[in-house]
């Protein structure tokens, strides 16, 4: 199809292809698109920041005040159980949420292998280790240790709770107590899709 009379150039009127004309005016429409965009600081695609994984604060936001620390780790006691040093205070820790099989109790006959192979697990991502704790409702129990989540930073530096971790990896049960349950459900779910990999046995 061929329209008439588009063009004047003084002596009369060129014929043009309206197709030719077409892709002009495309071309046309796609430069200005790309100006406009470039002169708004290509605003036509603004970052959504709230479709980042917010589970797990980035490595400059670990100070604010529901954590502390980070404290080095100074021993392993057992599979829910560390020291830190806290202004050069040796201090106990107990994973809350938690409970693992035995393997430091004053009672040989209550240890068990599989208390052992939880020990080992927490001493593979604690020993030497920096941590980061997070408090409940209750800060201490009845034998003075400190109750909390302890958080590790990964090879991406982000921050991943060790009670879920031996929960998830099959080497620990969830144990709920009031009024400490600000991850009850998280650890109980962890717990169930764990089945199949666990390395300790159903709790009695």
């Amino acid at each position: 199809m061929r329209v008439w009379r588009i063009i004047c150039d003084g002596t009369g009127y060129n014929e043009i292809d309206m197709r030719k004309l077409l892709d002009m005016a495309k071309c046309i429409t796609i430069w200005v698109l790309l100006l406009v965009t470039a002169c708004t600081g290509c605003k036509a695609f603004p970052r959504n920041d709230r479709m980042a994984d917010e589970s797990i604060p980035e490595v400059n936001e670990v100070t604010f005040e529901d954590y502390a620390g980070p404290y080095k780790v100074d021993y392993v006691i057992d599979g829910d159980t560390i020291i830190v040093l806290m202004e050069e205070k040796r201090v106990h820790v107990r994973l809350i949420g938690i409970d693992t099989p035995e393997s430091a109790s004053h009672d040989e006959s209550e240890n068990t292998e599989y208390g052992i192979m939880a020990s080992e697990y927490t001493r593979t991502l604690l020993e030497d280790a920096e941590v980061y704790l997070e408090y409940d409702e209750e800060k201490e129990d009845q034998y003075g240790r400190e109750l909390a989540y302890v958080y590790i930073l990964d090879e991406n530096q982000e921050l991943k709770m060790v009670n879920l971790m031996l929960v998830s990896d099959g080497y620990a049960w969830p144990y709920p107590y009031a009024p400490n349950l600000k991850y009850k459900e998280q650890i109980e779910s962890a717990f169930a899709k764990s089945e199949g990999n666990r390395h300790i046995p159903d709790k009695k």
